[in-house]
């Protein structure tokens, strides 16, 4: 067999390098470093997940969401909740900014002040709450109310590896918030977003969800977990 375009000869049914993406390429290439079989330790784990993810995010997801994965996705969360908690702060700062001139005096009257440390804790403890929350009601709704008999390790390590791709994400958000207060939030919502997605595309490659309940599944957990951890932060931090 030969290919058509540049003569090169192949076996059965092979694409030929010169048919195949760059993205297939870099694929390849990341193999090659890499093979699936040398995998064993976290490290080598997060090494291969990294160099696919922000070219394939939806296939890296779909791959490395195992059991194996579980510890090295309890890491990416942990990373995550330790960068959002520096962010908090700046968040905090970027909503004080609204607050009217005579509501800030009557404020400051109350002895309030905004220290470090504790929007650092209400960051610490909103998005552990999140992460939790999320995990636990689509674990509960998945295995409880639809049967479909996802282990829990499996469901944290969707989360978790998706998380990684977030991560650069919310470090923009932490850069902007110094530099351009205003386009903080509009990160943080694209970090959002592309964190649903890819749990979203996570699950679905587990083929023992259907849209349909996929979306029962999704909508509540992520609804509610944004729901208490944004209360929660402002509580804490007010």
């Amino acid at each position: 067999m030969v290919c058509p375009k540049c003569g090169k000869e192949l076996k059965e049914k092979e694409v030929c390098s010169c048919e195949k993406s760059i993205l297939d390429k870099i694929d390849e290439a990341v193999d090659r470093v890499v093979p699936d079989e040398k995998v064993n330790s976290i490290f080598d784990r997060f090494v291969k997940v990294i160099k696919k993810i922000y070219f394939r995010p939806c296939d890296a997801v779909k791959k490395f969401s195992n059991k194996k994965s579980f510890v090295l996705s309890i890491i990416a969360i942990g990373i995550n909740t330790f960068i959002f908690s520096f962010l908090a702060f700046f968040i905090a700062k970027i909503i004080m900014s609204f607050i009217p001139p005579q509501d800030m005096f009557y404020l400051s009257l109350t002895g309030y002040k905004m220290g470090f440390m504790s929007t650092f804790l209400a960051g610490l403890i909103s998005i552990n709450l999140f992460f939790a929350v999320l995990i636990g009601i689509m674990f509960f709704t998945s295995n409880i109310i639809f049967k479909t008999k996802i282990d829990i390790r499996e469901i944290v390590s969707i989360v978790g590896i998706s998380s990684i791709y977030v991560i650069p994400i919310i470090l923009t958000a932490l850069i902007t918030s110094y530099i351009l207060p205003g386009v903080t939030f509009i990160v943080i919502l694209s970090a959002f977003i592309s964190l649903y997605v890819l749990i979203y595309e996570g699950f679905r490659s587990k083929e023992r969800v259907s849209n349909n309940k996929l979306f029962y599944m999704m909508m509540p957990a992520y609804s509610v977990a944004t729901a208490i951890a944004y209360f929660t932060m402002i509580s804490i931090m007010f």
